[in-house]
């Protein structure tokens, strides 16, 4: 499905988009952030200990312009898409928090229902990275 969708146009990363930006998004936004952002909460601080290894499996790059966080990348779990994440550590006042944005013309390159799938089964993928046991 997705090498049949995918236009002949680079990413284009800036201006970011979240997912409910996109049409038809909005409706699904409580699951996508059940999905792909909130189950990352309780690893951010193991994700920051392995942030360089869960970039290299990725193809990403740290993402060191990211306003107002502790730490941010970007992954491409498929050629065209890039998630944009945006980590905050926990601390006194506020638990952490995970947010995933999307490349402004990520769903030229996958329909709007994939997206939320990719951010899904990648957000499933850091987990299981950072929750392995080191050889």
């Amino acid at each position: 499905m997705y090498a049949s969708f995918v236009a002949n146009e680079p990413v284009q990363l800036k201006p970011l988009k979240s997912f409910k930006q996109f049409p038809g998004g909005m409706g699904y936004q409580g699951a996508f952030a059940m999905n792909a952002e909130k189950v990352l909460h309780p690893h951010v601080i193991a994700i920051e200990k392995r942030k360089e290894e869960i970039v290299l499996r990725f193809s990403g790059h740290p993402n060191p312009d990211a306003p107002r966080c502790d730490f941010s990348f970007t992954l491409y779990p498929l050629p065209r898409v890039a998630l944009y994440y945006i980590f905050n550590l926990p601390d006194e006042e506020f638990p952490a928090r995970a947010t995933c944005l999307f490349a402004s013309n990520a769903d030229h390159f996958v329909p709007v229902a994939g997206l939320a799938d990719v951010a899904e089964y990648t957000a499933k993928k850091i987990i299981q990275l950072v929750t392995e046991v080191l050889s």
